[in-house]
């Protein structure tokens, strides 16, 4: 068990894009044709839940979706476009949390739920595998914030010490209030700028 403290970071609204939060898909239509409405309701809603806990993979319903939408867009051409739409990396937040590491002792981590493309694009593409030693993700432990399994099984990854300290920041109140009940120090960011301050208060 490793005693030494813990900071768990959301991606999306934490560390990736400002607020009000910028959606990757806002020109979607403009740039490939493709109505981001029909999307939500014909991919994200009946598949997203069992994919983004590694389920299944994202690249057959996708693949469905576009072929049933007659879109001469490819899987790859989509998922390439979607990530890199979704990649605003605020580099001042990753500042700050290396500063709470440099000051503390502690540990990184990156809590967040995703599919198991995004994991890597983030991990290797944007690089953030190299400042934060464990991520953990939706699709690789089989459950999504906030439920009490996410929770637990990131204790698991961690190796939490019984009563080892995790502080987590996270935009979604209801995450916020899964990861205090099950014992962490948990904070609402309501902007980025928020979230900075918090990391520097810490």
């Amino acid at each position: 068990m490793n005693t030494k403290p813990i900071l768990a970071l959301d991606v999306d609204g934490v560390i990736i894009n400002g607020f009000p939060r910028n959606r990757w898909d806002q020109t979607l239509e403009a740039d490939l044709g493709i109505n981001p409405a029909r999307l939500a309701e014909e991919f994200f809603k009946p598949h997203w839940d069992e994919i983004m806990r590694g389920v299944k993979p994202v690249e057959p319903p996708l693949t469905a979706f576009l072929e049933e939408y007659g879109s001469a867009v490819t899987t790859a051409q989509f998922i390439a476009y979607w990530h890199g739409n979704d990649a605003n990396v605020q580099h001042h937040v990753i500042e700050a949390a290396l500063s709470w590491q440099s000051r503390t002792g502690g540990r990184l981590a990156l809590a967040t739920n995703q599919d198991h493309t995004r994991a890597k694009y983030l991990r290797k593409d944007l690089g953030l595998g190299k400042h934060f030693e464990t991520m953990i993700v939706s699709c690789q432990i089989g459950a999504a914030k906030p439920e009490p399994e996410y929770f637990q099984k990131a204790d698991e990854l961690l190796e939490r010490a019984p009563g080892g300290q995790v502080i987590f920041l996270d935009d979604i109140e209801v995450n916020v209030a899964a990861a205090r009940r099950h014992g962490w120090t948990a904070h609402h960011v309501e902007s980025i700028a928020h979230g900075v301050r918090i990391l520097q208060g810490l």
